[in-house]
């Protein structure tokens, strides 16, 4: 879940971790982006709000949804509210054997002044009557949304990562906590492995055994690398963790995509050098999740905007990238979390792209150069490209730095060009982009591409105009799309090169409105479409086909994005947020077909985990606590 806040439910993670005070350097020169206070980032939290699919509510509410109850193919089994209130995180299902039989492991989310509950450990033996037997690791300021337990040399071990929560100072220190769990009603803390200084924590993490024994621990830990963007010495942000001695955990290797790779921005033509680079309006590149395969000697890292990555960890101090799925310049990105799948003698990668925000992606090209480029439309315009026609074409104008009237001169008509220097990224523009758009608009600009002078990819996080050019703008502006584009993508470059000879045709597609979906890569195809010296995994097949996903670019109350999926046979089972649980058919991977879904009340549905054994599903419900559910019918595993 993303460093981009998620408002008020999901925003905590994405934008906290992408704006968060301590990621930035402390006396950054001209050059390079600048600390940021707090209030400007709280600021900048609110402007995110106008792209969420829901902002309403306080509170509970704020955990809720318009979607109401639905059980097709599935049949609701037992429920727990769990102990200490919400909001609830992950699940993750473990059976002991013998007499102490199954339980299950709740995780708690940062929310609400950052107060939350602990680990709920669930005895579900009687899955229709389910017990808290006991809390682990309660308090504030601190999260435990993932948690995994396996059993190490004996000894059944839980793993959580623990991270900041929001903007909090004082925060306890952030990494890798492993509990002894032997006895679920008594557990005992065991280690901790404590991350550097400055970082956000560990996110997403996995545990495995290996067949010699060893016990490792695969961790996410978002934006370790932000420093790495501006030539400064920083960790990656996989780590391998040898934990065959929970007690005494040691990091084994760390691996980051600024400083361990050459691949390149999907959309660009550049390699990947800085956190704030990829697609659609939240263009970042960070780990976000790690997931173990074929017995501890394959890891998947969710990447974000640079797809699912593949490593060969055969040698744990040295992971190999064999692989990457991968994104067009139409796609969002958000590459959340994955889950492999085996079908046919073909390893699948199940990928769960998790976007709050319905902004499409612009398209743009020129007759200078048509290769197409990402461009955002700025949701403060009082006009948006894509919910209007969604395709507008042009005469460029070269307005320059653009603060002078004299620029605009023949602009009527034409998509005037304008380079812009924001302050976030160093030294501020002579004038003020306010000056800029209306000096187009009176112009009689058709549109505004906004050139932002930074390495960094188009977003949606450009803050609006002040006073008094808001008003004037909002008035004044109807019906003149404003976007951005930067200059990393040399798109601005190729327009002027193209008008030193003559008059150049600009072109702006919008994509369809679309929250996060799933898709379906399969390992058996894959080449290296851009010559980065790693291959890219074909997509094969997708599934949006539910209410809300894609099409609308305003939805009713909640969240209509992927979270995660796990899989039993031929079937996979998606927690959807206010979809609830979404059953898939898998027979064919290049055409998933919907076969059921539950949807608890006012739904937001975080985690699902299965047991194997009865083909149960634990559902944990971000408002809702937790919930054990049967698939029937066309739902249950095959």
């Amino acid at each position: 879940m993303p460093i981009r806040a998620r408002i008020r439910i999901l925003v905590g993670l994405l934008v906290c971790l992408m704006m968060t005070p301590s990621l930035a350097p402390a006396s950054p020169p001209s050059d390079r982006l600048s600390g940021v206070p707090e209030r400007r980032l709280r600021f900048q939290e609110r402007l995110l709000r106008p792209n969420l699919s829901h902002s309403r509510g306080q509170g509970d509410s704020a955990f809720r949804s318009s979607a109401q109850f639905h059980a097709e193919n599935f049949r609701v089994v037992g429920h727990s509210k769990l102990k200490g209130g919400l909001p609830w995180g992950d699940v993750w299902f473990y059976d002991y054997g013998g007499d102490l039989g199954k339980y299950a492991f709740v995780g708690t989310w940062q929310a609400f002044g950052c107060k939350q509950h602990g680990i709920q450990v669930v005895d579900v033996n009687d899955p229709t009557n389910p017990q808290v037997v006991a809390v682990i690791g309660s308090g504030t300021r601190i999260s435990r949304e993932d948690v995994v337990v396996q059993r190490i040399d004996g000894r059944d071990i839980l793993a959580a990562g623990t991270q900041r929560c929001g903007f909090s100072k004082n925060t306890r220190p952030v990494g890798l906590k492993l509990f002894d769990v032997s006895d679920p009603s008594h557990p005992t803390r065991l280690g901790f492995l404590r991350m550097e200084k400055g970082v956000h924590g560990v996110h997403e993490l996995d545990l495995v055994v290996r067949d010699d024994g060893q016990a490792l621990a695969l961790l996410a830990v978002p934006f370790a690398e932000f420093d790495a963007s501006f030539g400064e010495e920083a960790k990656g942000e996989f780590r391998i963790v040898d934990v065959s001695d929970p007690a005494n955990p040691i990091e084994l290797s760390d691996w980051g995509v600024i400083g361990d790779s050459s691949l390149h921005i999907f959309g660009g033509n550049d390699e990947i050098s800085n956190s704030l680079q990829g697609l659609g309006a939240f263009p970042d590149t960070f780990a976000h999740g790690a997931r173990a395969a074929d017995g501890g000697t394959t890891a998947y890292v969710s990447y974000w905007d640079a797809g699912v990555l593949k490593f060969d960890i055969r040698d744990p101090s040295n992971p190999v990238l064999v692989g990457r799925t991968r994104y067009s310049v139409r796609d969002d990105g958000d590459a959340h979390s994955m889950t492999p799948f085996d079908s046919g003698g073909t390893r699948y990668i199940l990928q769960n792209d998790e976007d709050i925000s319905t902004l499409p992606s612009i398209r743009v090209t020129s007759s200078a150069n048509s290769t197409p480029y990402q461009a955002q439309e700025q949701y403060w315009a009082p006009t948006l490209l894509s919910r209007g026609s969604g395709l507008l074409t042009g005469r460029a104008h070269d307005a320059g730095g653009g603060c002078l009237k004299s620029a605009y001169e023949g602009a009527a008509g034409k998509v005037v060009l304008i380079d812009h220097k924001s302050g976030f990224y160093g030294a501020r523009h002579p004038c003020h982009v306010g000056v800029q758009v209306l000096q187009a608009v009176r112009a009689g600009a058709k549109a505004v591409l906004l050139n932002m002078i930074w390495p960094l990819d188009p977003n949606a996080f450009f803050p609006p105009p002040k006073k008094p050019y808001r008003k004037a703008i909002n008035k004044e502006a109807k019906g003149v799309p404003i976007l951005q584009i930067t200059d990393i993508d040399e798109v601005a470059g190729d327009i002027r090169s193209g008008l030193q000879n003559g008059p150049v045709k600009v072109t702006l597609k919008a994509e369809a409105a679309s929250n996060g979906f799933l898709r379906i890569f399969s390992e058996d195809q894959s080449a290296d479409i851009d010559s980065d010296g790693t291959p890219e995994y074909e997509q094969v097949g997708s599934f949006y086909d539910l209410p809300h996903v894609r099409g609308e670019y305003k939805t009713p109350p909640g969240f209509w994005t992927i979270h995660n999926t796990e899989v039993l046979g031929d079937r996979s089972y998606s927690s959807w947020y206010s979809h609830g649980v979404v059953a898939l058919d898998l027979t064919d991977p290049s055409a998933p077909e919907l076969v059921g879904q539950f949807v608890p009340p006012r739904a937001s549905v975080w985690g699902v985990a299965v047991d194997p054994e009865t083909g149960l599903i634990y559902v944990s419900d971000i408002g809702g606590g937790l919930w054990i559910v049967e698939p029937t019918g066309e739902a249950a595993a095959r």
